[in-house]
């Protein structure tokens, strides 16, 4: 990772599948492909907008492991963890590990965080070097935890719900747990990523 003047540039490694079609050639020509998709996040002096650690292990433990799956797509078919999903994201901020979901492939990410902050990830939607598909498949909207409006128009439940250093304030707990609770159900995926700071 590599800061500078608040831009924060992340590679990730992604991967194109071949065809998969058996023609008797070498195993090597249906070979995926890993490519790599820098995601460039401008990011303030605001915490809410910084990217923390947190986001970055996210980001990246998506790429692993949907590598690691698609590797043993053999043995398990379709347990992708964001490919071909709908995945939604709380508390944002940047937007690093719903945009990391849009370049590994998931079907559409809704990134959702406070209304001042949408300017700045579409932002960053548009400065990553995604494709225009993938792109397009990036919803942004305004989320207050809680809200049952806000939350009724995220359409859930979603297939992945992704979080990334939003359990830091106590009070917010509550309503977080509610909006988890309301737009996921029993096959949804949640991942939470944080940096336990207090003893």
């Amino acid at each position: 990772m590599s800061v500078y003047r608040g831009i924060v540039e992340v590679a990730l490694a992604t991967t194109n599948t071949g065809s998969g079609q058996d023609s008797g050639q070498d195993s090597a020509d249906n070979a995926q492909a890993t490519t790599t998709t820098t995601i460039r996040l401008t990011q303030s002096e605001e915490p809410d907008s910084t990217v923390w650690d947190a986001s970055v292990v996210l980001a990246h433990h998506l790429s692993i492991a949907e590598q690691q799956q698609q590797q043993e797509q053999e043995q398990h078919r379709g347990a992708t963890v964001v490919k071909g999903k709908r995945v939604l994201e709380l508390g944002a901020g940047c937007a690093l590990a719903g945009i990391a979901a849009a370049a590994l492939g998931a079907s559409q990410v809704v990134v959702t965080d406070m209304d001042e902050y949408r300017e700045l990830i579409k932002g960053n939607v548009r400065n990553s070097s995604l494709t225009e598909e993938a792109a397009r498949r990036i919803v942004v909207q305004e989320l207050m935890w809680g809200d049952p409006k806000q939350q009724a128009a995220c359409k859930g439940p979603f297939d992945v719900i992704l979080a990334s250093d939003c359990i830091y304030a106590v009070q917010s707990l509550s309503a977080l747990v509610t909006t988890l609770l309301a737009l996921s159900d029993y096959n949804t995926r949640i991942l939470i990523a944080f940096e336990h700071r207090y003893e």
